[in-house]
């Protein structure tokens, strides 16, 4: 490989970077695919595998085949996003990888953590999607005014109320056919109920899934630059997401506002600010320790699981399968709980006549 690096942490000579050349290739041609026909699923994890691939390219320092595969996947993605009828805005967006993948090796290069990391991914997809907003909106005749603007954006929200309700109606239609008897008054209720809390919980959603798509990512590059042998690359051996006290002490605060105002609004049967910028805060702060929480409870030593993982997992699993939102919930609190002892650990002050020991 380049500039030398020819082993391994452990002395091991790393894998060829034609390898993960030609896989970042292969799955961005692929995802431009499934993206043009609208399979969003395998166009997004088909994205993560190329992103990750080309930060692994980055930071074995193949440029040569960087600098030749990337270009030739961006040139063959957006063609085929454009000749299946895609238009700048599908291009842009499929391009992301590219963004996400060089901001994941900027940051592995700087040795950065893996919570700022995924942060810094995550805003670097953000721009992606909003360059790719900005220019469907001119595209499609918008002119630079607060008018055009605000007649975009309804236009927007005029497509999920569009979509929300013909998923309502299908499920209504499904009723029928099974011999229920369903009132008209009440499917359209719950159709305009939904896609009212969905818009309001939009950005808390769109900023949770920015999250978990990078943080797959940053997994996807981890496990990669293991099987190639060049694990020196990873920043630190564990790596792990590790939040903040300040992220604990706004979830925290979020929860417990969401829980007050939650009941106020079920007594008044109606909403409040309050109420939905606290549920938007959850969501953009419980996924990361969601994923503390599962690494810290599948860990080998971790005293909750030790000597019972098998029983462990058959509930855990149980308990996605039939309760997953509570299961999420109590995973993500678990998690805050657990960073917060060990950065109040961290920030007490160390006794050295005990040996450094707390």
């Amino acid at each position: 490989m380049n500039n030398g690096m020819n082993e391994g942490g452990a002395g091991r000579r790393v894998a060829s970077p034609v390898v993960p050349g030609t896989i970042m290739l292969l799955s961005a041609v692929l995802s431009a695919f499934g993206t043009a026909k609208g399979n969003v699923l395998m166009g997004l994890l088909l994205m993560m595998a190329s992103a990750a691939m080309l930060a692994l390219l980055i930071c074995m320092r193949a440029s040569l085949i960087c600098c030749i595969l990337c270009p030739v996947a961006v040139v063959t993605g957006s063609v085929i996003i454009t000749v299946m009828g895609g238009g700048l805005d599908s291009v842009i967006v499929f391009c992301a990888f590219v963004a996400v993948g060089g901001v994941l090796a900027l940051c592995t290069v700087k040795k950065s953590d893996r919570t700022g990391t995924v942060i810094a991914m995550s805003a670097s997809f953000a721009l992606m999607l909003l360059i790719a907003l900005i220019a469907e909106y001119f595209m499609s005749g918008g002119v630079f005014s607060a008018e055009g603007v605000k007649a975009f954006a309804e236009g927007k929200i005029n497509v999920i109320r569009t979509a929300i309700s013909d998923m309502v109606n299908a499920y209504a239609e499904t009723l029928k056919g099974m011999g229920q008897t369903v009132d008209k008054s009440d499917v359209k209720e719950l159709a305009k109920t939904l896609a009212d809390s969905f818009i309001m919980l939009m950005p808390g959603l769109m900023i949770a899934f920015l999250q978990i798509f990078c943080y797959f990512v940053t997994c996807i590059f981890t496990f990669s630059a293991r099987k190639a042998r060049c694990e020196v690359i990873i920043p630190s051996p564990r790596w792990e997401l590790y939040p903040t006290m300040v992220t604990v002490i706004i979830y925290a605060v979020s929860i417990v506002l969401f829980g007050i105002t939650y009941i106020f609004a079920s007594a008044s049967s109606s909403g409040s600010v309050v109420n939905i910028v606290a549920y938007n805060l959850v969501l953009i702060t419980s996924p990361v320790f969601a994923a503390t929480g599962v690494g810290m409870l599948a860990e080998k030593k971790s005293p909750m699981v030790y000597g019972r993982r098998g029983m462990f997992i058959f509930m855990f699993v149980i308990l996605l399968v039939f309760a997953p939102q509570i299961t999420y919930t109590m995973v993500s609190i678990f998690g805050a709980v657990a960073v917060f002892i060990k950065r109040r650990a961290e920030s007490l002050p160390k006794n050295d006549d005990d040996n450094g020991m707390m």
